[in-house]
C-alpha cells in the first residue's frame, strides 16, 4: 500500500498543480 501511495502521491500532485495553473490563467 505505501509503494502504491508514493507513486500516486507524485501523479495526483502534478495533476492538482496543472488544474490549478488552468484555472489561474483562466
Amino acid at each position: 500500500m505505501r509503494g502504491v501511495d508514493h507513486h500516486a502521491s507524485p501523479y495526483h500532485l502534478k495533476n492538482i498543480d496543472q488544474i490549478l495553473i488552468t484555472v489561474y490563467l483562466v
